[in-house]
């Protein structure tokens, strides 16, 4: 089995991350470079946490092997059984029978190559290309190498920054004398610093998950709460969905303007027709026709093409934030229409369940315990990243979680690791290290970080759980003026209220539509059951119609000639 588990892991992690792309991005609109990006970053930070346990296993099995290793002048005082050591230390040496082979042990050399590749790797992704690659979706040029430029001069700063950092620990180590700037050692100040970084931001979401995530899920077995929630939701997702249907009216306004002051001959008119794509079917049918009507007197200012790369930002934004609401609307619809379903039969006397909609399908809690960070899943920052299942996250958000993941992943292992007592620069324990920890290096050169920061800053953890525990986070949002759900509070009384007013308003909707929909659907299997389609029936109504009219016809002409003979009779009789 040497190295077959490691094959095994490397093919299912790799169609998990291309279910989690399926369910979350849009495989068939998105741009294939975001969706390639997106994957590799997502499969190799579920590498690292799927074969991690592997190289511990197998660090295991060498330490034992070492530490039940023979000398040759002993070697007839032990039973063994002869087989050749894998730590190498001994060569000469036979592994003792107690050391049992792990099924997941991972041949020597294996390892050290798989964590330089997949480690570098998703350090050059989240770094260097993902930002680069979220300035180039989000731009708004009409040309490669102007949104290339606009990624370029928006990631100065955000490479500054980091430069910055790493700058500092460089001077930080060229002032002690002793030590001398290696390439090894550059490549540990490199690790250090991304690991800092991605330990600081790791300590703030774990006293937010290690909470707040088993908290919903005991929560979400209380009914009541459940919908209460529910119906906060619908309110203020319908508050969310209004302005985003706004800002579109806005935007698409701006649009038309732009549209019927260039025309047809104009340079910047490609950039329109481009800018006029993005736009929803509807407003470019409404458009159309607002050009077809004689133009106004009124003199227009002419957009610069800066205005127009603006505009086509701002279009971009609203046209997937309008509908990325409406879905998310619908979905949240037929959560509270199933929460009202068991509401419902909970109360029945038959202890029935049944749907209220035909359409209405609750697709289960199984999906949602798939091993994977689920705190990153969870992130929401006020609507500038979401990650919306069904297909709707938009090009943005899934570059910004393939980047948190990559910068997450290492540094939580690497703690993982001190956790166990792997890691000697924690533990101080000396031993055969870890393929992953040896790919590290040793944080020994910056003993601030190693002695310091690494070991006291995640105490910090106990007080983000405290703090999520009494919901101070959420009291503190709602104060200003981001609302929350709070138990006990009046505002969230009334979005409630409000919700649930929502909720059956959409019910009535949606039953009227179902009911005439039902009416279709039983006109059409009568007409079908009879072998006649309502084309056909109505064919035969006017050939009945027909045929009465050429009765009444000839009826007509029958009269029309009796009536003549009548009155020549009554003119004879009159005369005689």
């Amino acid at each position: 089995m040497s190295g077959a588990v490691l094959v095994v892991v490397l093919v299912v992690v790799f169609f998990l991350a291309l279910y989690l792309l399926h369910r979350y991005g849009d495989l068939r609109r998105q741009q294939r470079m975001v969706l390639l990006g997106t994957l590799v970053s997502w499969y190799l930070c579920f590498l690292i946490v799927f074969v991690l346990p592997l190289d511990v296993s197998t660090t295991i099995y060498k330490q034992c092997v070492l530490d039940n290793a023979t000398p040759p002048t002993a070697a007839a005082a032990v039973v063994v059984t002869p087989t050749r050591n894998s730590s190498g230390l001994y060569p000469t040496d036979s592994v003792p029978s107690v050391c049992e082979q792990p099924w997941s042990y991972i041949p020597d050399g294996v390892l050290p190559v798989f964590w330089r590749v997949v480690y570098w790797t998703s350090q050059f992704l989240t770094w260097l290309l993902l930002p680069f690659m979220q300035s180039y979706a989000r731009s708004g040029a009409f040309s490669i190498i102007g949104r290339t430029k606009t990624a370029l001069v928006e990631n100065a700063i955000y490479y500054g920054t980091y430069l910055l950092l790493f700058i500092s620990l460089l001077i930080y180590v060229a002032a002690h004398p002793q030590w001398r700037l290696t390439w090894t050692e550059l490549q540990t100040i490199g690790i250090t610093a991304a690991n800092t970084w991605g330990l600081f931001l790791l300590v703030l979401l774990l006293g937010y998950g290690l909470v707040e995530i088993p908290r919903s899920y005991w929560l979400s077995s209380i009914h009541g709460h459940s919908l209460a929630k529910a119906y906060f939701k619908v309110a203020k997702m319908a508050t969310e969905k209004a302005a985003a249907e706004e800002n579109l009216a806005d935007v698409m306004e701006d649009v038309s303007v732009v549209h019927a002051s260039i025309k047809y001959n104009h340079s910047l008119r490609k950039c329109v027709d481009t800018i006029l794509t993005k736009c929803p079917a509807d407003y470019q049918e409404e458009m159309c026709r607002d050009v077809e009507r004689p133009p106004c007197e009124e003199e227009t200012v002419l957009p610069s093409k800066r205005s127009l790369v603006h505009l086509h930002k701002k279009v971009i934004s609203a046209v997937h934030r309008c509908h990325q609401t409406r879905v998310q609307w619908s979905m949240l619809l037929e959560e509270v229409f199933h929460l009202e379903d068991v509401a419902k039969s909970r109360s029945s006397p038959i202890r029935l369940f049944s749907h209220s909609f035909s359409a209405t399908r609750h697709h289960g809690w199984i999906r949602s315990f798939l091993y994977t960070p689920k705190i990153v899943f969870r992130i929401r920052v006020f609507n500038y990243y979401y990650l919306a299942p069904h297909h709707q996250t938009d090009a943005y958000s899934l570059q910004f979680s393939g980047m948190l993941f990559c910068r997450l992943t290492p540094p939580l292992c690497l703690n993982f690791l001190g956790l166990i007592h792997m890691d000697s620069s924690v533990s101080h324990q000396d031993g055969i290290q870890t393929s992953y920890t040896s790919i590290m290096g040793s944080m020994n050169l910056l003993s601030f970080i190693s002695n310091g920061f690494y070991i006291y800053y995640p105490m910090l953890v106990l007080l983000l759980c405290f703090a999520t525990l009494y919901n101070l986070g959420s009291r503190c949002l709602n104060l200003l003026g981001i609302h929350q759900y709070v138990t006990n509070d009046d505002l969230t009384t009334d979005l409630v209220d409000e919700g649930k007013e929502l909720v059956r308003r959409e019910r009535r909707k949606q039953q009227k539509a179902e009911d005439a929909g039902n009416g279709r659907r039983d006109r059409k299997e009568r007409y079908g059951a009879t072998g006649r389609s309502r084309a056909a029936y109505t064919e035969i109504k006017d050939h009945q119609e027909a045929d009465t009219m050429t009765e009444e016809n000839k009826n007509a002409m029958s009269v029309t000639w009796r009536e003549p003979q009548l009155e020549e009779q009554q003119r004879s009789l009159l005369l005689n």
